[in-house]
């Protein structure tokens, strides 16, 4: 085979970092933000190129089918693991897992409420109400598979899917079977952005320095050029003005593995 150069850097001199729980709680809601934003952006492409893909597939040579389908297939396999990260059991992630980890612990609550504090950002006043949402659906979100089955709730049943999907089709190359469709993959989509959601409402640039509404805006503008304009739709928005709504049902509603969200 070929002579290759080596390596800019050495793989034995990359290190995993252990992080105190505060800075592990901080960090954990920011790459939830941000990776929600680089989701909410990828989601519009892979939305677009599906229509690119089928819709107008008359309309395309073969060459621009060709485009389309890869086009299509890059943006799924980006919002299929962007969909795992968010959902990641493990506590020591920078995900759902550790975030409802570390929200057990009141004093890693007040730290973060200081911390906000400190930034210049008010504190709002359904903060601790905020918090308790945050962490109910991040519980949800990371639940492990091996607590998933035929009676859950519908949310992990997809999330357990997308997962599967992730590992035996992205991840890996094998035979084992593995299905989520594009129902799947917009639910647990609207979950997830929620969430981000309430975290830039509670840390706001802390969290993340584009708000998800604007990362939308700016994905539509792109994505959907040369795409009917009925066939945009915008999720950030009607998210927005129920999030406040559903944070104060989470203080009486005893129901899980679910967010009521009206926005197919």
């Amino acid at each position: 085979m070929y002579s290759f150069d080596e390596p800019e850097f050495s793989i034995s001199e990359l290190k995993n970092f252990k992080l105190d729980p505060f800075t592990h709680l901080v960090q954990s809601l920011r790459g939830f933000a941000c990776n929600a934003s680089m989701l909410v952006a990828g989601y519009h492409h892979y939305f677009s190129s599906e229509y690119q893909n089928s819709e107008n597939v008359k309309n395309l040579s073969n060459i621009e089918y060709a485009s389309a389908y890869y086009k299509y297939h890059a943006f799924q396999c980006d919002i299929i693991l962007r969909l795992r990260r968010a959902c990641e059991p493990n506590k020591n992630s920078l995900a759902a897992g550790a975030i409802t980890e570390l929200f057990k612990d009141q004093a890693h609550i007040q730290q973060l409420k200081d911390y906000v504090k400190k930034s210049g950002k008010e504190i709002m006043p359904t903060f601790d109400n905020y918090i308790k949402y945050i962490q109910k659906y991040c519980g949800e979100l990371a639940t492990p598979n091996a607590e998933i089955n035929d009676l859950s709730a519908p949310l992990l049943k997809k999330i357990a899917l997308i997962r599967r999907m992730a590992n035996k089709a992205i991840a890996h190359i094998t035979l084992d079977d593995y299905r989520a469709t594009s129902d799947d993959l917009h639910d647990v989509f609207i979950a997830v952005s929620t969430i981000a959601c309430a975290i830039q409402a509670i840390m706001g640039d802390l969290a993340c320095p584009t708000e998800l509404r604007v990362a939308e805006s700016m994905a539509c503008e792109v994505a959907y050029q040369g795409i009917p304009p009925e066939y945009r739709k915008e999720y950030i928005p009607p998210i927005l003005a129920f999030l406040p709504m559903w944070v104060k049902e989470n203080l009486t509603s005893s129901s899980s593995g679910r967010i009521n969200a009206p926005l197919s």
